[in-house]
C-alpha cells in the first residue's frame, strides 16, 4: 500500500512539474491586447453591498457572506 502511494505521489509531482515546464510560451502582452484591457473600466465588475461589510458574520451566526443578505432578511 505504501509502495502505491508512493508510486502515485511520485506520478503526481511530475506531471504538474512536467506541465509547469510546458507552460505558454507563446504568450506575449503586446500594445493591442493591452489596449482593451485598459479601456474596458468595467471589465471586472464586483458588487459589494451593505450585506458584505459584517464579512460573513451577522447577530453572532456565521453564514457563508453571500447568503448573509437572505438570511438576515436585507432589502
Amino acid at each position: 500500500m505504501k509502495k502505491a502511494l508512493r508510486s502515485l505521489i511520485l506520478l503526481l509531482t511530475l506531471s504538474s512539474l512536467l506541465g509547469a515546464a510546458a507552460g505558454n510560451k507563446g504568450y506575449s502582452p503586446d500594445d493591442t491586447r493591452m489596449a482593451w484591457w485598459r479601456e474596458a473600466r468595467f471589465g471586472m465588475f464586483i458588487h459589494w453591498g451593505l450585506y458584505s461589510i459584517p464579512a460573513g458574520e451577522w447577530n453572532g451566526e456565521t453564514n457563508h457572506a453571500e447568503w448573509i443578505r437572505t438570511t438576515a432578511q436585507i432589502p
